[in-house]
């Protein structure tokens, strides 16, 4: 009988739509049309998807959608009907959501690490920061926290998504912007304030669009 040993990514989004490989023996390469992944649990049921046999080891299978988060068992069949009976699990987890990013505008050129504030981060080796069309590793802090260090060689505006698995990533993105390198402090208004703090302070900036 066909076994399923291991999936890649084991977690994703409960949005769905995430790649996942399962990796197992005695799949059926040549049944391709008839790939069915299911994924279980008493909170979501049985929801089942279309797979795609890429050899007897090897299935892909797209998540389907679901309504609530958790852990979902994974089985493949090759005839739609019967289905394998190994129970390896993949977390359905909330979507990403994003709050702030600090400090928001960069030095263009130079590698600086940000601290990104959200919900639904978790601790994964595929966790991603998306800037613009690059991506950078998240170093996972909490489940409300994350750091990225980032860096981009021309002035300009780019978004930052956050991903879990390096596929979905968050419902909204944030807004950096990168400065020239000639660009330094001009002015900077009032110059003195209280020690404990909460004066507000303007910073006008030449040699940057801002």
């Amino acid at each position: 009988p066909a076994t399923v040993l291991s999936i890649a990514p084991s977690s994703g989004d409960t949005t769905g739509s995430s790649l996942v490989s399962v990796t197992g023996v005695g799949f059926d390469a040549d049944g391709a049309r008839w790939i069915r992944c299911k994924f279980s649990s008493s909170a979501i049921g049985d929801v089942v998807a279309q797979g795609s046999a890429m050899t007897s080891s090897l299935i892909l299978c797209i998540t389907p959608s679901v309504g609530a988060q958790g852990l979902a068992a994974v089985e493949v069949s090759g005839n739609g009907v019967d289905y394998t009976a190994s129970s390896v699990q993949f977390m359905y987890t909330d979507p990403i959501s994003l709050l702030s990013v600090y400090p928001s505008v960069l030095l263009s050129g130079a590698a600086s690490t940000v601290t990104i504030t959200g919900k639904g981060f978790r601790a994964s080796d595929l966790a991603c920061c998306a800037i613009g069309q690059m991506r950078a590793r998240a170093d996972w802090v909490s489940s409300t926290r994350v750091q990225c260090s980032i860096s981009k060689e021309t002035p300009g505006n780019v978004t930052l998504d956050v991903s879990n698995n390096g596929q979905g990533f968050s419902v909204n993105s944030l807004r950096i912007q990168y400065v020239d390198k000639s660009g330094f402090i001009a002015q900077i208004d009032p110059r003195i304030g209280a020690v404990h703090g909460g004066t507000r302070v303007t910073v006008l900036l030449r040699g940057a669009a801002v």
